[in-house]
């Protein structure tokens, strides 16, 4: 005959259901609610495994680290996977509508002061950054790339207020020449434009090189024999009917940085 399941009351919140040998087989939460307090001592761990035995949730109540597929998370969260094991993120929603409020998103929020007692973010102030590092066969100190998000209200009309906050995003990469060499090499500010090689784009894409090397933009068609090559179209469009007489559609100037005899200007 089969064994009697016990029922041991944990709290008034919490039932650990015995399967009759001794075992739980299962946690019972009454009334949506249940508490699980860990100790701050090193061994003070909630682990959950899988019939192997290997470690499926592990929350520790040293450090308040949780880990998914690791029983030593290294940050307050972190999903490790081995061998052919992928660690993965998924964030899935299920429905139809047209709105950025109803996709799947991933926040990363940022203020000063206290949880309980916010303030606002200054300038110059990074909101949040993702970034990539691989082992260096010491350790997992070492950056290869970074995206950076900054505040900033140097452009016209830019300040931090209520509905209000210009961020610039930046795009770093390490080249590995030199020890922690990573720096940032693109970035898109608050205004929309684009730098490559600088931090202050004055246009809507601007190349700088500071480097013997020449700053310079490839276009290139690959394909059969016979097909066109790359193109450089300048459109100009009017609200309305055609342009004007006598209208540049676009041009290209060639201007150099004269910094001699105190003219600090281009001249084209």
């Amino acid at each position: 005959g089969g064994v009697a399941a016990n029922t041991n009351i944990v709290s008034d919140s919490l039932k650990a259901i015995e399967d009759g040998y001794g075992n739980i087989s299962a946690l019972a939460i009454a009334n949506d609610k249940a508490t699980l307090t860990l100790g701050t001592g090193g061994g003070d761990d909630f682990v959950v495994t899988n019939s192997s035995g290997s470690s499926i949730l592990t929350a520790e109540g040293d450090n308040s680290r949780v880990g998914i597929g690791t029983v030593t998370p290294s940050t307050q969260f972190e999903v490790s996977g081995t061998g052919d094991d992928n660690s993965e993120i998924t964030v899935s929603s299920y429905n139809n509508t047209d709105s950025i409020g109803k996709a799947p998103t991933l926040t990363l929020r940022k203020a000063g002061g206290t949880e309980s007692s916010q303030t606002t973010c200054s300038d110059n102030e990074v909101l949040g950054l993702i970034e990539v590092v691989g082992h260096d066969g010491n350790d997992f100190t070492t950056i290869g790339a970074q995206i950076v998000f900054e505040t900033e209200t140097s452009y016209a009309s830019s300040t931090i207020a209520t509905g209000k906050m210009p961020t610039d995003i930046l795009f770093n990469t390490a080249q590995g020449a030199s020890t922690d060499d990573i720096s940032t090499k693109m970035v898109i500010n608050a205004e929309g434009n684009v730098g490559i090689g600088t931090t202050s784009p004055s246009s809507m894409l601007h190349l700088v090189s500071t480097t013997a090397s020449h700053p310079d933009i490839s276009i290139e068609k690959t394909g059969g024999n016979g097909e066109g090559g790359g193109i450089i179209n300048f459109l100009l469009k009017e609200d309305s009917g055609f342009p004007n007489d006598n209208i540049d559609i676009g041009y290209i100037g060639f201007r150099q940085y004269d910094t001699t005899g105190g003219d600090t200007g281009y001249h084209t």
